[in-house]
């Protein structure tokens, strides 16, 4: 009878051990989330920025701070083979796009309005000059396309002081050259061809501008 009884509790202490061993090993729900809790991202709320998921793994990427000024949008347009110009401020940065209009205005003295649905221009600041393909302009249904974003940041002289944070540069921003479409579109000529715009017809587009003053062209 001492033998079994002995046996007996040796066994339930050997149970005992065990079951205090796989627990003690795993830890205590309450210290497992504390320790996932050092990993999560502390973000601003507050602050006026734009958030993307990135990856598979869907982390949190923070990206540049937005301005809330968005990019200067200039018509620019004359009449004929002709340039234009316009003027703008800025500092140290200058990203320009030229999208193309439709026809909204008449030969002067007449009631004829040229129809197009291609223009192409150059973009010229300081020394460096930039060419459009013919984008079309959206004039038979669709968006209008939009050229490539031109980085001129390098391109324009630096009068401002280093320490006069106010300082802005003026800066010209030439558009010359213009091409269109006017002859395929109306009777089927020089299709496949860019043709300089006619002296009595109206052309325009618009100038995205990026400054450091404003958001940036997306």
């Amino acid at each position: 009878m001492r033998n079994a009884t002995s046996f007996s509790s040796i066994g339930i202490l050997l149970l005992s051990v065990l079951l205090l061993s796989s627990c003690g090993g795993q830890g205590s729900p309450g210290s497992r989330k504390r320790q996932s809790a050092n990993f999560a991202p502390a973000v601003d709320s507050t602050a006026p920025m734009t958030t993307s998921t990135g990856g598979s793994g869907g982390d949190l990427v923070v990206e540049t701070p937005k301005l809330g000024i968005p990019p200067l949008s200039l018509r620019v347009g004359t009449a004929g083979y002709n340039s234009v110009t316009v003027t703008v401020k800025a500092r140290n940065l200058l990203k320009v796009r030229f999208v193309p209009g439709v026809q909204d205005e008449t030969v002067s003295g007449s009631g004829f309005s040229p129809k197009y649905s291609g223009l192409g221009v150059y973009v010229t600041v300081g020394s460096n000059t930039e060419t459009t393909p013919l984008l079309y302009n959206g004039v038979f249904g669709g968006a209008a396309e939009k050229s490539s974003i031109f980085d001129f940041s390098n391109s324009f002289d630096r009068t401002c002081a280093t320490g006069d944070t106010e300082c802005k540069e003026s800066v010209t921003i030439t558009v010359s050259k213009p091409n269109y479409d006017y002859w395929c579109v109306n009777y089927g000529y020089y299709c496949g061809y860019w043709t300089h715009i006619e002296p009595s017809h109206p052309w325009h587009g618009t100038l995205e501008i990026q400054t450091e003053s404003t958001d940036a062209l997306e």
